[in-house]
């Protein structure tokens, strides 16, 4: 079994909404909250979770840019809002705290504090990080 650790330290100010809809205050929708956020400065380094093979690096309009990495044990961890300064390439394997970037601006969240969004996904679905993770 993978050995999970938080990406980087923060408070985690919005957590899972497990499939509950959340007001969106940039939006100013309702939705759901897929995954968590954790509260950071810019420019924080950002880990991966656990090893893995990263198989998405991209700019998203509403994500800024994001990475995804596949772990062995059927998760897919997804960062959003990261820099443009991203530290990792697509078909890259890395090592659990490997850095794949810092934090920076996440525009579907920008009203508020600057954080990291953290998602997990098994099996297409996304799950509670904490549980998948083993932190809660």
């Amino acid at each position: 079994m993978p050995v999970y650790v938080l990406p980087l330290d923060g408070e985690i100010f919005a957590p899972f909404s497990e499939g509950e809809l959340v007001k969106n205050t940039t939006l100013n929708e309702w939705r759901t909250h897929n995954g968590i956020d954790i509260r950071a400065e810019k420019g924080a380094a950002v880990m991966a979770v656990s090893g893995g093979l990263v198989t998405e690096v991209k700019s998203d309009p509403l994500w800024g840019f994001v990475v995804e990495i596949a772990h062995p044990d059927g998760n897919t961890s997804i960062y959003s809002g990261l820099s443009n300064d991203i530290r990792v390439s697509k078909g890259e394997t890395v090592s659990a705290r490997t850095v794949i970037g810092v934090v920076d601006a996440l525009p579907i969240e920008m009203a508020l504090p600057v954080h990291l969004h953290l998602e997990i996904k098994r099996d297409g679905r996304y799950v509670d990080p904490l549980v998948a993770m083993d932190k809660k």
